[in-house]
């Protein structure tokens, strides 16, 4: 069964998972992450990002608007950024009323 989130005593964990492509061995590593938290839980979870990122990882997040569009991706995959950066009114009001 996969977990998709885990408690272990008064902590809540989440799951990151790796996928490789078994033809091109291209790998994508995707980690959980729960909206709401104690601070540690997403200093832990930014520590983590980033050692991947000094590892050549290339990040991308659910709120994408913040982030530029890496120059090197197709532009099948530049079409689904640039629709994802546009974000919607639902979207706008919860990033507005969290800050």
């Amino acid at each position: 069964m996969i977990e998709y989130l885990r408690l272990s005593g008064a902590a809540v964990q989440t799951p990151i998972y790796r996928y490789r492509h078994p033809d091109t061995g291209r790998r994508v590593t995707l980690v959980a992450a729960m909206h709401v938290g104690m601070p540690a839980y997403f200093t832990g979870l930014l520590d983590t990002i980033g050692d991947a990122e000094e590892r050549g990882a290339v990040v991308h997040s659910e709120f994408i608007r913040s982030q530029p569009i890496p120059p090197d991706v197709t532009e099948e995959e530049r079409r689904v950024l640039e629709t994802l950066k546009s974000g919607g009114p639902c979207e706008d009001r919860a990033i507005a009323t969290l800050g």
